[in-house]
């Protein structure tokens, strides 16, 4: 296939912000899109202080650390936003965010209270939220999935409403129903921020 080239000469990269309620889909989404751009859009890999999960890998899904490294960052200043998401810290390195912006697009794929702070810093971050098709099938995603213990999967789902009602606060709402459609809008939306006029 070959690639489009979306970036233009002297023009700021933009910041690209996905997030979406657990086990809606937004990192394998946002891994297919990055495909279709090498070298041209880069995501940045957030910290966390949670077990991997089976397959991640350190360096490329997350940063995995200590809670003691984690806070010791924190009170470093070193993070652009982090917060305490069903009890594990997460956090983007401000530092990694401006060395990618440098080369290209960049996507951050946070929960809302990410959105929402680095919406406060960088207010012309272009937000996206993916929205499942129904309950019932977040629900079967989340326990297909067997990566979770079932309290935890709980704890997720009842908090899946109030992650919708800030759905509001995003420039762009998808329903994640089937996976090469929503991959599509992405790289639609990427493509169209990437050409829109913005000093009109």
């Amino acid at each position: 296939m070959n690639q489009l080239n979306i970036l233009r000469q002297g023009e700021d990269y933009l910041l690209f912000l996905v997030s979406a309620p657990s086990s809606c889909g937004k990192s394998s989404l946002v891994q297919k899109v990055i495909s279709y751009f090498p070298n041209q859009i880069f995501r940045s890999v957030t910290c966390t202080t949670r077990v991997p999960r089976g397959g991640e890998k350190h360096g490329e899904d997350y940063w995995f650390m200590t809670v003691s490294d984690f806070k010791e960052k924190k009170r470093s200043g070193d993070f652009l936003e982090c917060a305490n998401v069903y009890g594990n810290w997460y956090g983007s390195l401000r530092e990694d965010i401006f060395f990618l912006r440098k080369k290209g697009h960049v996507v951050l794929v946070l929960d809302i209270q990410g959105i929402i702070e680095v919406q406060r810093q960088i207010p012309e971050a272009i937000s996206i939220f993916l929205e499942p098709p129904s309950m019932d099938e977040l629900s079967r995603r989340a326990y297909k999935r067997g990566e979770d213990a079932q309290k935890e999967i709980e704890i997720r789902l009842s908090q899946v409403l109030e992650e919708l009602k800030a759905k509001a606060l995003f420039d762009y709402i998808v329903v994640n129903d089937i996976f090469s459609v929503t991959s599509d809008i992405l790289r639609s939306i990427i493509i169209a921020e990437s050409v829109k006029n913005r000093r009109k």
